[in-house]
């Protein structure tokens, strides 16, 4: 079952996301396929910019800062290509050079020393919770648990 709104202000807490901080969940299943999304968002020049002339009207941009965790499975490559890409900020959190994006490889404090960027269920279903949306690849039961927990 989903999370009460008190339970998921304290899951969003307790994983650090600000007032009004989205988040996106990229999923690579469980190999970890590399995928372009995090480096294309952090270098995002339409996720802030004002609205006028993408909206037809006059008005500032709605968009608010926005963390964009990986779940990258068993491809630590994942988080050395990102590292290489991106710059890392004092907060430990990875940047591109739109300031509203921030971009960090999920791991799990409960997984093996060995598998630093697998995530296991009940880890995985917290990002769920706190999650605004998710990109994934078109896997079945990651599909149905998504569907689930209500994640667009």
């Amino acid at each position: 079952p989903s999370p009460s709104d008190s339970e998921r202000f304290e899951l969003r807490r307790n994983f650090g996301l600000g007032e009004g901080e989205s988040l996106v969940l990229v999923m690579t299943g469980g190999g970890g396929q590399d995928v372009p999304w995090p480096r294309y968002l952090a270098a995002s020049q339409l996720w802030g910019a004002p609205r006028g002339k993408r909206a037809g009207e006059d008005s500032p941009s709605a968009d608010g800062p926005l963390r964009v965790v990986i779940v990258a499975g068993k491809n630590a490559s994942i988080a050395d290509g990102l590292s290489r890409a991106l710059k890392l900020g004092s907060d430990g959190l990875l940047r591109g050079t739109n300031p509203l994006v921030t971009v960090q490889v999920a791991r799990d404090p409960g997984a093996e020393p060995d598998q630093a960027y697998f995530v296991g269920p009940q880890y995985l279903a917290s990002l769920m919770d706190i999650a605004s949306v998710a990109i994934t690849k078109p896997g079945g039961s990651t599909t149905a648990e998504l569907a689930y927990r209500g994640l667009p």
